[in-house]
């Protein structure tokens, strides 16, 4: 789990399969570069969320909110990446 409540970005990086929770309140921007896995995050302020991944990777729709965000990045090498838990408003620009 990664608590930055005062942090402006945060980044999670790593090759493997993770199971991650992140939280940040007043960050803008989060990044995940990850191999697989599941990911939980949340973020009332996010503006920008990058995620690359090598393959499957699944949003958990329990606790994942960021309908804030403006901007998203998404890299899936192989097969594919699960976002359906996540819901938006005011989106405006969509890399896939």
């Amino acid at each position: 789990m990664v608590r930055a409540s005062g942090a402006e970005t945060v980044t999670l990086a790593g090759s493997g399969n993770i199971a991650a929770v992140i939280s940040g309140r007043e960050a803008t921007t989060i990044n995940v570069n990850a191999g697989s896995g599941t990911l939980s995050v949340g973020s009332s302020a996010a503006q920008t969320f990058n995620l690359t991944t090598q393959s499957n990777i699944t949003i958990n729709s329990s606790v994942s909110r960021m309908s804030g965000v403006n901007n998203m990045n998404v890299n899936v090498a192989d097969n594919t990446a699960d976002l359906t838990a996540l819901g938006f408003q005011d989106m405006r620009v969509l890399t896939l």
